[in-house]
């Protein structure tokens, strides 16, 4: 998810990670260069599932 910030563009991650990071399970957004930092990961993959049209406005709706 894109959003602008003063005028530039910062790209976020949302993502749910249960345990003690997160023990209430609830979805999180943080700024992609913090989740993927090499001090804390070794790896992450990106993944956009293409919905069709009928789920993708419902969703845009809520």
């Amino acid at each position: 998810m894109k959003d602008t910030v003063n005028g530039k563009v910062k790209v976020f991650v949302y993502h749910c990670v249960g345990g003690e990071e997160n023990v209430t399970n609830k979805m999180k957004k943080d700024p992609i260069e913090i989740f993927c930092t090499p001090e804390s990961n070794y790896a992450f993959g990106i993944y956009k599932y293409d919905l069709p049209p009928l789920p993708k406005q419902s969703l845009l709706k809520r």
